[in-house]
């Protein structure tokens, strides 16, 4: 995948091929937490699940596709995380499939009609000064 690198443009490189680079802070997806009055999200990721498809929205504005993407698609993710200060850890420790859920659902009606429609998809999460989300799809 090209890098590009927190530049946060969308790049449409010929009409089979898209790929964005969202400037933000990426958030994983925890599980709901349960309570009397019922199941909710964590504050920072109700704020990143409103804010991301946002920032997304933006870039797709700059590739002059027709979107949400119908069709199936393959996918590529790769996400990048800003090294804490006292991390000693060589990769960001939340699980992977945990970012790309939340890159995924906050892609749906965005991108993508709904994220079913990706058939392959390959993911990457690592340490970078520049946190944000790229994302490479392509038309099958």
């Amino acid at each position: 995948m090209v890098s590009l690198r927190g530049t946060g443009i969308g790049l449409c490189l010929d009409m089979s091929l898209l790929l964005l680079s969202v400037p933000c802070d990426p958030c994983p997806c925890p599980r709901p937490r349960i309570s009397k009055w019922g199941a909710y999200y964590p504050p920072r990721y109700r704020k990143w699940k409103k804010e991301f498809p946002e920032l997304l929205a933006r870039q797709t504005d700059l590739c002059g596709l027709v979107l949400p993407l119908r069709g199936s698609l393959e996918t590529e993710i790769n996400i990048f995380v800003k090294r804490p200060k006292t991390s000693k850890l060589a990769f960001p420790k939340p699980d992977i499939d945990n970012y790309v859920k939340a890159v995924l659902d906050g892609s749906n009606k965005i991108l993508w009609e709904d994220d079913s429609q990706i058939q392959t998809l390959r993911a990457r999460k690592q340490w970078d000064e520049l946190p944000r989300v790229e994302i490479s799809i392509a038309l099958l």
